[in-house]
């Protein structure tokens, strides 16, 4: 659906407001300049120091509100477990991880060990929401 958000006009997701949303806003602005002055995509990308799958993915968009995209959750692989993980957590705070994984993969965990190990260093077991709160933030 976000592929062909322009089709739908206005109706689309809320729209972002932020540093990040006007930088896309300025970067759709930069573009589109250069294009209407006829200078090509592997030039602006030159020019303004872009990739050139970048300035394409812009100069695809008939206007910038369509790039700024609000993100939407997705749970992890870790998230599913995260109540199991909190409980053994809690009884001994020491638990090898390697013990975690194991409990973990009988339950039909998929993940890697090195991934169970980055959503516990991160302090995402112990969270309230199973993503960081940095990922939810507006930029």
């Amino acid at each position: 659906m976000s592929a062909h958000g322009s089709r739908w006009g206005k109706f689309g997701p809320p729209l972002r407001e932020g540093k990040r949303a006007a930088k896309t806003r300025e970067r759709w602005s930069q573009i589109r300049e250069l294009l209407d002055a006829g200078v090509s995509l592997l030039e602006c990308s030159r020019r303004l120091g872009l990739t050139l799958n970048t300035v394409k993915r812009y100069a695809r968009h008939g206007e910038p509100d369509r790039l700024v995209r609000t993100p939407t959750y997705r749970p992890g692989l870790v998230a599913p477990y995260r109540d199991h993980l909190r409980e053994r957590r809690a009884e001994d705070p020491a638990a090898p991880t390697t013990h975690l994984s194991a409990e973990i993969r009988e339950m039909g965990y998929t993940g890697s060990a090195n991934l169970l190990v980055r959503y516990i260093n991160q302090g995402r077991v112990e969270a309230d929401h199973a993503t960081l709160p940095r990922a939810a933030s507006p930029a």
